[in-house]
Parts: C-alpha cells; structure tokens; sequence
C-alpha cells in the first residue's frame, strides 16, 4: 500500500510513519504542509490508495482542507482518512461534511490504522456494523478541560523499544502532560538523579530492558539510590507479559500499579487520574 501522511508534529508524524512501515506499507511523509498545499503537487494520487491527515492541519493558521489536498493531487475520489481526537469528538456524519472518507481517534496504533482501513478500503460490511467506533465512534467527555494536570506534572517514560516510546509520548502529549524517556533503568536513575531540583510526577516503568530491568530499577528507586524524593513516587508497571503471577512481581518489587501492552489510551488515562489527581 502507497500512502501520504500529512502530519505536522514530528512525533507523530515518525510514530504514524513507523506503525505503517511495520506491515510493509510505503510511506510519503511530507514535513511541511502548506495552507494551499503546493508542495503535493510533485506526488501522483494515482499511485496513492490513502492519504492520512492529522486534524491540526485543519485548525487555526494551517487551515488545509480536504478539498486543497484533492485539488493539489488532481483527484477528488482519493481515500482521505482523518486523525482526529478524543478532545474534539466527531461522527461519520461530520467527517464526510468536511470531505473525508474514514477516521479514528489519535493516537495511532497499529489496531486503529489497521481497522480504519479495512472499514475504508474493503467496505465490509459485517465489519463495518460489529465496529463502529472504528468509523463513527461514541463522544467521549473530555476530563482534561475541567480537570487540568497540576503544575510541573512530569512524566518519565523508561522504554528501550523506540516505536514503543513515540506511541506512549504521542498518547501523553495528546493528555497535555510534559514526558521525557529513559531508554533502560540505570538510564532512568540517572535521569531522576539529574532532576532533583524539578522532579518528575510519576514513572512509567517498562519491565523487560538491557542494561537494567524495570524490577532492579524499581527497588534501587525504593531504596533511594535515586534520591530520597523519589522514594514514594508512584511507578506504573508495563510489560507485555499477560501471564498470572506478573502483577504480583511487579508490586513485590515495588510498583504501585500494572499496565498491559500494548497500553491502551483510556486505561492510561484513567491510571494517571488515579495517581496523579487522586481520583
């Protein structure tokens, strides 16, 4: 499959990027997108079977339509798939108004991209009916307008996976949290070591990691070898281990909490709330 992603935040950009290339897609990832979008005009829609575009191409001084991309490409049946957002919850209906085809919430995963594009390209319909949230998902509240992180919330990510990391970062910077990334535990203590003057909020601790493991890293944490501000600090586990026994290991080391992989948005959500604003 061809496809052209028209994103404007690096992060995201390389995350989508990589989640398709992952299953043999070729990828056209422009960094810069115009409110005309001249710059697609080298690129030839029929080689092309779908466009993804980020929903913040669509708002304040970018302003790109979907109309501008199907000009700029010389086709106006091209597949255009929209990334939207829990934040500004839309349906099938709104989607196809403003001249998309299909969308689904940010951040990109690869069971999002995966299901979109069978829901746009392959209309199924037995698909399409026991699905829905694929193509016309439900409203969600947005919490975060009312329930705003407090100041200085920081988040440090210890992940040594790269596509794992831009998966996590996007989905916490879609939260509005700050996050910086530890490739492995000794990495993390340092980190932690070098930011005694303005900590971190929370941790989120891969399990399985070269060098050190999140369960070594977690109880040098615990023992202060981190400094003794962080001895307290909630620590979210993350492994991709499902088998019984792993929540055990994780809180004997330490942890305070268990996360499966790959980690889902809304149960992130509901983990930080918990930890964070106490909820």
């Amino acid at each position: 499959m061809n496809v052209l992603t028209l994103v404007s935040n690096p992060t995201n950009r390389k995350t989508l990027t990589a989640l398709l290339e992952k299953y043999g897609a070729n990828v056209i990832a422009p960094v810069q997108i115009s409110s005309e979008c001249t710059e697609l005009h080298e690129y030839q829609s029929s080689e092309l079977d779908v466009v993804f575009v980020d929903i913040s191409l669509l708002e304040g001084r970018n302003h790109v339509t979907a109309q501008k991309i199907r000009n700029a490409l010389t086709d106006q049946s091209l597949k255009m798939l929209l990334m939207s957002s829990v934040q500004k919850p839309k349906t099938l209906h709104d989607i196809k108004q403003i001249g998309f085809d299909a969308y689904f919430n940010k951040p990109a995963t690869l069971i999002s991209i995966f299901d979109s594009l069978t829901f746009l390209l392959t209309e199924d319909q037995n698909f399409n009916e026991a699905n829905p949230h694929y193509s016309n998902p439900k409203d969600k509240d947005n919490k975060l307008d009312s329930q705003p992180w407090p100041d200085n919330t920081r988040i440090l990510l210890v992940e040594d996976n790269k596509i794992n990391q831009m998966v996590a970062q996007s989905m916490l910077q879609d939260m509005g949290l700050q996050v910086d990334i530890a490739d492995d535990g000794q990495q993390a203590l340092q980190q932690l070591k070098d930011h005694e003057s303005n900590p971190y909020t929370l941790i989120l601790m891969d399990c399985q990691m070269p060098v050190m493991d999140g369960y070594k890293a977690t109880e040098s944490i615990r023992w202060g070898k981190a400094g003794w501000m962080y001895e307290k600090i909630p620590i979210i586990a993350m492994t991709a281990n499902a088998m019984q026994g792993d929540k055990e290991k994780c809180l004997q080391a330490g942890m305070n909490e268990y996360l499966s992989k790959p980690v889902d948005e809304d149960a992130l959500r509901l983990m930080l709330e918990r930890f964070i604003l106490g909820q």
